[in-house]
């Protein structure tokens, strides 16, 4: 079975018309909430985390202190909205509404303002780590073509206009170059363009299918998920799309990687099964690889984790993750219940951040202030 980073499912449902550092992806990501669980062994962990949620059966953009309090919708309340960027000055564009309009409002509340007035079909807002630019899909004649616009919306342009799909544009590091996953002769590859849409390169230039990829926090390097022989594999690769190397190998499927602040490691998710995954960290030449123990959560012997979505606090000590857990019933799995929740990296202390107020728990990220 073919499985694929994640992202938060009901966005790429809306994206692809089924389920499924998102292109072609398995559903992942949507964790449901059944029953409580009991927290066990808080670590000190600070900061906020910024997640998508459903409560009530609508989608919305949460903060939550890392010990589970000061939980608030960020937002719009009328609309539903999912798949978010943070900016380095704090302000969040996610994606909202029927129309899949881009909205942009602070962590701290105030204004919400939309920036993609009148135009459908837009997905994957991404900040430039400048905070002065905003790129983003938008469905143009049955393709999602890449745009860029300042951060109020104004000088919107497109940067890529051949046929085929292109998904998540990722900005580099120092602002001058967007990642990307472009779907082309039945493979996916990741490409790299330059904000004004000159300098499209195919990075991958191979008949594997690459994608998810993330640069490292230099710039120098780009960590992705390489789906080869039947396994996904997380590579790295120079910042050229030369160096081209697989980091881990078995007969398990990898993904879901994630650099830490400092670049000098790797989380990433292992799965054991499709209900039974774990978290590990490993060093960006993968050496050093190490299970995060979470096996303490599980209650009954019948019992699964499904970790997803890892995201670095910014200080490099605590890893972020939606926790889901199955149980065996009649043959098949159920889903017992599912949190936002912090582990240290080394894994000596984890609690769970969000209870069972919400319907649904998606993909993290720790706030910059």
């Amino acid at each position: 079975m073919r499985i694929a980073p994640g992202l938060f499912a009901f966005a790429v449902a809306l994206l692809t018309g089924a389920g499924g550092c998102g292109e072609g992806r398995k559903q992942t990501a949507v964790v449901q909430v059944g029953s409580q669980a009991r927290p066990v062994d808080p670590p000190a962990a600070t900061g906020r985390l910024i997640f998508c949620a459903m409560e009530n059966r609508r989608s919305g953009i949460y903060i939550v202190h890392s010990d589970g309090t000061g939980l608030t919708r960020i937002s719009v309340p009328t609309d539903e909205a999912w798949t978010f960027s943070l900016s380095s000055a704090g302000t969040v564009a996610y994606l909202a509404g029927d129309m899949k309009l881009i909205h942009v409002a602070s962590v701290d509340g105030g204004k919400d303002a939309v920036v993609t007035p009148g135009t459908r079909g837009n997905a994957f807002p991404s900040w430039s780590p400048d905070g002065k630019r905003l790129a983003f899909n938008r469905l143009i004649d049955g393709s999602y073509q890449i745009f860029v616009c300042d951060q109020d919306g104004t000088n919107t342009h497109q940067l890529t206009l051949d046929p085929g799909d292109k998904f998540r544009p990722t900005w580099s590091p120092d602002s001058k170059s967007l990642l990307y996953t472009r779907e082309l002769a039945q493979t996916q590859q990741l490409f790299v363009v330059t904000p004004d849409g000159s300098n499209q390169v195919n990075l991958s230039n191979n008949t594997f299918t690459d994608h998810g990829g993330c640069w490292s926090p230099d710039g120098t390097s780009i960590m992705f998920t390489r789906y080869r022989d039947g396994k996904n594999r997380i590579c790295t690769m120079n910042a050229d799309g030369s160096g081209q190397r697989e980091i881990t190998s078995g007969s398990l499927n990898d993904s879901d990687e994630t650099w830490s602040p400092d670049g000098s490691r790797v989380a990433f998710i292992r799965y054991v099964t499709d209900y039974d995954r774990r978290i590990y960290v490993m060093k960006p030449d993968g050496s050093g690889q190490r299970e995060i123990p979470l096996d303490s959560w599980i209650e009954a012997k019948d019992e699964t984790l499904e970790p997803r979505a890892p995201a670095w606090s910014q200080d490099g000590r605590y890893i972020a993750f939606a926790l889901m857990r199955h149980g065996l019933v009649g043959g098949g799995f159920d889903q017992r219940f599912a949190r936002l929740a912090v582990v240290s990296a080394d894994g000596h202390g984890k609690h769970f951040v969000t209870g069972a107020s919400f319907d649904q728990v998606g993909d993290p990220l720790w706030s910059r202030n």
